[in-house]
């Protein structure tokens, strides 16, 4: 994909604004990532994917450390991805189903401590105290 863009007009824009006001280089990004999400969506595949594709082109194209894209791409995702991920995941939810039946809901928590607190309190016992991992548990 560097090699496309490379000499190109478009690459002489992400490369001379890249600390404008503009912010060219995270628009053209948020743009890719979208774009990929439709793409997947089209084929049916999970969302994930498309974002993931999205990364391996922006690591692929960026310039220098891309430390600073790196920065206002949290900003993006912590501001604005992530809350409609949630949601979105959360009018997804049937409530009612869990209300039919609180044995899932409970099963669900009991599998969520075993995959993810069990491992916790295990791995990191001669590294942390016991309350830092109960403190990771939860």
């Amino acid at each position: 994909m560097t090699r496309l863009i490379s000499g190109t007009r478009v690459a002489k824009i992400i490369t001379e604004n890249r600390h404008a006001t503009s912010q060219s280089t995270l628009r053209i990004t948020v743009v890719l990532l979208v774009g990929l999400l439709l793409i997947t969506e089209q084929f049916g595949v999970e969302a994930a994917l498309g974002a993931f594709f999205a990364g391996m082109v922006l690591r692929g194209t960026a310039t220098g450390d891309g430390s600073e894209l790196d920065e206002k791409l949290d900003a993006v995702g912590y501001g604005f991805f992530i809350p409609v991920f949630f949601v979105s995941s959360g009018m997804a939810l049937d409530v009612l189903s869990l209300v039919d039946r609180p044995a899932r809901l409970l099963v669900f928590f009991l599998l969520l401590l075993a995959v993810r607190g069990l491992p916790a309190l295990l791995v990191y016992r001669k590294t942390l105290a016991v309350r830092q991992r109960v403190q990771m548990v939860s």
